[in-house]
């Protein structure tokens, strides 16, 4: 199917209203459309869509040194996650020039697998996910007349998948009031008022049915896509958690003058009581400054090579619906008890980079955000002495 066709489809789509009770059914037969999903000869359960996913990939990357995870695996799934060779054959394909288009075999195989149903097999394709948010978000920026069909489809499939799971509904949590009396004390009378006031804070905004990816749009699907990432970010392997640090950190610099002060101005954040001499560090400490080899060659682990960065290229946006998943992801690359080191200093360039974009932009909850993870990396360090 040409990809001009598929855009007519596509557009028609955009002119249903909103209130038309079959607007789900119209949104997957649009994607449906895009990607035909492949049948599936299911075997044994899980087991075959696994089997049967390999396959296909490994005619999509014609190396089918890939079988032999279907001929010698009890759990193919949770071995192809966490095989780097083929995690790099897939970003290489990613990369690539011709990549993204509404014919990308790539985009459609990710399509096909997130639609299994299968956790393991979604969290193959989650695993990518940093790679093609990297890749997408600069071009959406800087081409945006020349959309990429196939990510978008990818996208669009994790946003449906949390729309129906969420019924489009806001996640929101509770957070105790100081004017309430705490319950580890004796209790004092409140007025009927007073005692009905809750504050609330919002996790995820509300989700609103898509067809396509527009301008204004685009930051709430991304940020749906990083967040699925993040609810199975303990099965990640360490490269995919590697590359939302190495993204997160370009997406914050591109097209901004300040690029080579980051770390002159992320120092502003320490206080003077976590301030440690980097001259000796202790042994399995992670010290990150401009000359750290750590924090300098943290992107050479796997043998997949990041494609050039044009820091020189449009500022990307950085929505809260965007910034929320990250941050989250980098708290846990910083203080998870089993992050390497080289995975705690790359989420520290990366949140030090989005604390110096939070301070030009003035964004108070970015700040407040990236200089917590970096005083609480400060104060693990001081403590770790």
């Amino acid at each position: 199917m040409h990809l001009s066709l598929l855009t007519a489809q596509l557009s028609s789509l955009r002119n249903v209203s909103l209130a038309t009770p079959s607007l789900s059914t119209q949104l997957n037969s649009g994607l449906d459309q895009l990607f035909p999903p492949q049948k599936m000869q299911i075997g044994n359960g899980n087991t075959g869509k696994a089997l049967e996913s390999i396959r296909n990939l490994a005619k999509i990357l014609d190396h089918f040194d890939i079988l032999t995870l279907s001929q010698e695996s009890q759990n193919p799934a949770k071995d192809l996650l966490d095989d780097e060779h083929v995690a790099d054959l897939i970003c290489y394909r990613l990369a690539e020039s011709t990549s993204g288009r509404g014919n990308d075999e790539m985009c459609q195989w990710l399509f096909d697998t997130y639609q299994t149903e299968d956790m393991e097999l979604q969290a193959v394709v989650l695993r990518f996910i940093p790679t093609l948010c990297g890749l997408y978000l600069p071009h959406a920026v800087s081409c945006p007349d020349e959309p990429l069909a196939g990510f978008e489809a990818v996208l669009l499939a994790l946003y449906a998948t949390e729309l129906r799971a969420r019924n489009g509904a806001p996640l929101l949590i509770n957070i105790p009031s100081l004017s309430q009396p705490s319950p580890y004390h004796t209790p004092h009378k409140t007025s009927r008022s007073s005692a009905q006031l809750q504050q609330v804070g919002e996790v995820s905004s509300a989700l609103e049915p898509q067809v396509a990816i527009k301008s204004t749009k685009r930051a709430s699907i991304v940020g749906v896509a990083l967040e699925l990432f993040w609810r199975r970010i303990v099965v990640m392997p360490l490269k995919a958690k590697l590359d939302l640090c190495h993204y997160a950190k370009v997406w914050a610099v591109q097209g901004c003058s300040w690029v080579n002060d980051v770390d002159a101005i992320s120092k502003l954040t320490i206080l003077p009581s976590q301030s440690i001499s980097t001259s000796q560090p202790e042994a399995g400490v992670v010290v990150s400054t401009p000359d750290s080899p750590t924090a300098a060659n943290y992107h050479e682990v796997g043998e997949f090579q990041y494609p050039g960065d044009q820091l020189d290229a449009p500022r990307v946006t950085l929505d809260q619906d965007i910034l929320r998943p990250i941050f989250k992801v980098l708290g846990h690359c910083l203080m998870g008890p089993t992050s390497p080191p080289e995975l705690r200093a790359a989420a520290v360039d990366a949140a030090c980079a989005l604390y110096v974009r939070a301070s030009h932009a003035l964004n108070p909850e970015a700040i407040l955000a990236s200089r917590s993870l970096l005083r609480l990396h400060a104060a693990a360090l001081v403590s770790s002495r």
